[in-house]
């Protein structure tokens, strides 16, 4: 687990929010208040839109993980952050891993599916919508070459959910998780 390596600064970063939340989480068991202790472990809360990665952080090698947000950005903004981490990443060393699924790796809805979701925009306030766009998963790996990331991995939690030994790897997924380095 790289956040137990002290070979790597380790941030999460989210919304306020959300990182109150898992700080909460955590706080619950003697487990979770150990990886809150970790020296290397930090969970950042802020707009990682805002963050600048290339001043604020300790010049060691850094793990970066931003979960579960990518997919509420379009294209222009998603490169901006990229472009940041990777600056950042190519001076320092390190790593950056994000989830975000492409539309063609989404499935279809069925129509009672599709009339369930908009019943549910209609009667409730959910959360901003997907910032989907046409690009494939080959699409955002050229992407995040681009803003300056010399490797980039795009893994199919499907394809892995067993031999990674993820909680519950019989429910089918959807994640592509990008593993992202500098050389």
């Amino acid at each position: 687990m790289v956040s137990t390596s002290p070979a790597y600064r380790y941030f999460e970063v989210d919304l306020p929010e959300v990182i109150a939340l898992k700080r909460r989480q955590l706080e619950q068991s003697a487990e979770g208040r150990s990886i809150l202790a970790r020296p290397n472990f930090t969970l950042l809360e802020g707009d990682i839109t805002a963050l600048d990665f290339t001043s604020r952080f300790p010049a060691v090698p850094t793990f970066v993980i931003s979960e579960g947000i990518m997919m509420y950005f379009k294209r222009e903004a998603q490169m901006a952050i990229w472009r940041n981490i990777a600056q950042f990443m190519r001076a320092q060393g390190g790593e950056y891993v994000f989830d975000y699924i492409p539309r063609d790796d989404e499935p279809s809805r069925s129509p009672l599916g599709q009339l369930l979701s908009d019943l549910r925009h209609r009667l409730t306030n959910p959360p901003p919508p997907f910032a989907y766009d046409e690009r494939t998963r080959q699409d955002v790996v050229a992407d995040l070459i681009e803003a300056g990331f010399s490797d980039v991995e795009a893994i199919d939690t499907r394809a892995i959910a067993h031999s990674w030994s993820l909680p519950y790897s019989d429910v089918k997924t959807r994640t592509i998780i990008y593993h992202c380095r500098c050389q």
